[in-house]
């Protein structure tokens, strides 16, 4: 929650390139980006995570 509300203190107007640039930058570097959440996810399937009861 702290990286969004970064992302949208410095947000002040839509279409703003260097913005997106700059917030795609950080997702990617603290591992919330789409790529990383995929590559985490694929990677801690439920199914190893789980024991039989």
């Amino acid at each position: 929650m702290q990286t969004v509300r970064e992302l949208r203190a410095a947000f002040f107007e839509q279409g703003d390139l260097v913005w997106q640039a700059n917030a795609a930058s950080l997702l990617k570097e603290r591992g919330i980006d789409f790529d990383s959440i995929w590559r985490y996810l694929q990677d801690k399937a439920a199914v190893d995570c789980l024991t039989h009861v």
